[in-house]
């Protein structure tokens, strides 16, 4: 097979989409004008605010606080960065009662499936390598979250969506029921985006009034040591606000299921995204009986789940198990 010297948009979506992938964006390196300022901005607030004090669980973000808005310091050379994201949202039957299940705990969607950095990454690694052979000479570094760069970030500068007033990524299509991938590159596509939402209407505040805690405000900050999701998968300890987690013993979705965006979206076509692992609940009983993580990985191989610890788990067990007796 005759190999390209060059790749369109194109054909770069087509091997995007052979992944399973339905978006791409593409941020061109360096920047300049309005978006360079932006970065800055951005650059000097990140700094800031990781110079005080941050909850403890995501004391990890001042580990790469210098490369967050710097792609050519995560790749020498580094041209541009392909953005993309994968759709997992799904409807279970706990989805449809609020007041959840009695002796079980609601996992988030995103973490229903399997672990999605292993999905999202082995993707992603697969188009860096096609790439790397498509193009020799180029070098190609593909990340999921737990990367350097700050993706939504990407996601906005790219214009393949805009950050929600949730502190997601809203892309046309998907939502914010989307997990989020990059490529840097030392090799520059040529794109020209086409139009998408600039952000939420100024008067929309249902994730705000959907929040479980008051993480949320209309000032957009966000208070992450009140988050439901930081509570019951980073935050080591006892929680402050045990009450608030209702029925959620992994992660929250409220703010997202408040969204208008996230009107109409159609079910992941992911089967991996589709195919319990942790399920869309867990009894409390059999939560209770794992001691250790050797016991939890017997039972949770391959889930996200095991990002919480077992310790972790169990503390969110009891505190549901506690407000179910609030009833």
């Amino acid at each position: 097979m005759n190999q390209p010297k060059n790749i369109d948009w194109d054909y770069l979506q087509g091997i995007f989409r052979a992944e399973g992938f339905e978006c791409q964006g593409w941020l061109n390196w360096p920047l300049g004008g309005e978006l360079e300022e932006s970065r800055r901005r951005r650059e000097e607030a990140f700094l800031s605010k990781t110079e005080r004090l941050v909850p403890s669980g995501l004391a990890w973000m001042k580990s790469h606080r210098d490369l967050k808005y710097r792609p050519d310091r995560v790749l020498e050379g580094a041209r541009g960065v392909l953005v993309t994201g994968l759709g997992y949202y799904r409807k279970d039957e706990i989805d449809s009662n609020p007041a959840g299940r009695r002796g079980f705990g609601r996992v988030a969607r995103y973490a229903r499936g399997r672990d999605y950095h292993k999905e999202l990454g082995g993707r992603l690694r697969r188009i860096s390598r096609r790439l790397a052979n498509l193009l020799p000479g180029h070098r190609f570094r593909a990340f999921t979250d737990t990367g350097p760069l700050d993706e939504i970030w990407l996601t906005e500068a790219s214009r393949l969506g805009f950050r929600g007033r949730n502190g997601l990524a809203i892309i046309r299509g998907l939502g914010s029921w989307v997990l989020l991938g990059h490529i840097i590159t030392t090799y520059s596509f040529e794109y020209n985006p086409g139009e998408v939402e600039t952000g939420c209407p100024s008067e929309c505040r249902d994730c705000i009034d959907a929040c479980p805690n008051g993480a949320l405000s209309a000032s957009d900050s966000f208070d992450a040591a009140r988050c439901i999701s930081y509570m019951t998968i980073e935050h080591k300890g006892e929680l402050e606000y045990k009450e608030a987690l209702g029925d959620r013993i992994f992660g929250c979705d409220a703010c997202q299921e408040a969204c208008p965006f996230n009107s109409n979206i159609a079910e992941t076509k992911i089967d991996s995204f589709r195919r319990d692992i942790a399920g869309a609940s867990l009894s409390l009983t059999e939560i209770a009986r794992i001691r250790s993580y050797k016991k939890m990985v017997e039972k949770f191989a391959g889930s996200v789940l095991l990002r919480a610890g077992p310790v972790n788990l169990a503390r969110n067990a009891r505190a549901v198990a506690s407000n179910f007796e609030l009833e």
